[in-house]
């Protein structure tokens, strides 16, 4: 049954594939009925400890949550497999929407730090207790960067200041700079780069302006690593 599972859940062989492995390996016939019976049975069995993980990564004191496209079903329908992984425990949930109601089906009560993309799925979140993903911020930089003209300008500046920012970050985990001093830091940083964002909030290019006043409706959430 497990290994059936295996290759159906993690594999994501189907059923008439699966005939074929367990025939080709173990020697085993197996009608396409039996091997419904047992993907139920590992199912019922699952269904318990998924839950206990999921209330697990929901407690935990730091959570980092993301969700992408996935095709469902015979009709291959589109749907959303979303993620929260924590130190220990990683689950996931595959929902038919990509909206807010998915999200806190998988985060449940907002309880400790999330860490996610700006996707305004996570908006219900409290805002001091977000983390914006970096790497989502400084792809949005060079997105910035690349538009050309003032963007271009706006965008470089950012991705300089994002250049500081983490060279001093590497330092304070290899513990050639305190938190104390680096906290110190970037507080003229925080200023230069809040700065071009509201530059970038007049900017002629839409994209650009849009981008940036959406960040610093949660500027607050790009600053709690510090």
């Amino acid at each position: 049954i497990a290994t059936l599972a295996f290759l159906m859940g993690v594999c994501r062989l189907g059923k008439r594939p699966v005939q074929d492995v367990m025939e080709g390996l173990f020697n085993l016939n197996i009608s396409l009925g039996a091997i419904i019976g047992c993907q139920d049975i590992a199912s019922s069995a699952l269904q318990s400890p998924v839950e206990e993980a999921k209330q697990a990564a929901q407690r935990a004191a730091v959570k980092h949550c993301d969700e992408t496209s996935w095709r469902e079903g015979p009709k291959r329908t589109k749907v959303w497999l979303w993620t929260v992984v924590t130190k220990h425990i990683v689950v996931f949930q595959i929902h038919k929407e990509r909206s807010t109601k998915a999200a806190r089906a998988l985060l449940g009560k907002i309880r400790g730090v999330l860490v996610s993309d700006r996707y305004s799925s996570y908006g219900f979140w409290t805002l001091w207790l977000r983390q914006i993903c970096w790497s989502h911020i400084i792809r949005d930089f060079v997105a910035i960067a690349e538009r050309g003209g003032q963007s271009q300008r706006i965008g470089d500046s950012l991705l300089e200041e994002s250049r500081r920012l983490f060279a001093w970050w590497h330092r304070v985990r290899d513990g050639t700079l305190t938190r104390a001093r680096f906290q110190v830091y970037v507080r003229s940083l925080k200023k230069r780069v809040h700065a071009l964002l509201e530059e970038g909030q007049s900017c002629a290019n839409s994209k650009t302006a849009n981008t940036c006043a959406e960040m610093i409706k949660v500027w607050p959430a790009f600053w709690l690593f510090v």
